[in-house]
């Protein structure tokens, strides 16, 4: 059952922190405020890793209207960025 990691919003922001194992996966999805498609757009969710420094770093990958679902893998903790949007609100989902 998915769990939301950020509510649907329109505000720049960053959601909880997911933790994982060496051998944990995390699927995670965007979903609409409203329920329904994701509006399309050109917004990017980037994931992060928090890197022993403590500051967060991108990882290269990305949840838009085009990949709205990925899977991150690894140990570490992550979190998703949601730039400031002009679209419906989204949020982002952990299963």
């Amino acid at each position: 059952m998915a769990t939301a990691i950020l509510a649907a919003g329109i505000a720049a922001a960053s959601s909880a922190t997911v933790t994982l194992s060496a051998t944990d996966a995390a699927t995670l999805s965007l979903f609409p405020a409203a329920g329904g498609d994701l509006p399309h757009g050109d917004y990017v969710f980037r994931v992060q890793k928090q890197a022993s420094t403590g500051q967060w770093v991108d990882t290269g990958v990305r949840l838009d209207f085009y990949g709205r679902i990925q899977v991150i893998s690894g140990a570490g903790a992550y979190r998703v960025t949601r730039p400031a949007l002009k679209v419906t609100g989204i949020g982002v989902d952990r299963d």
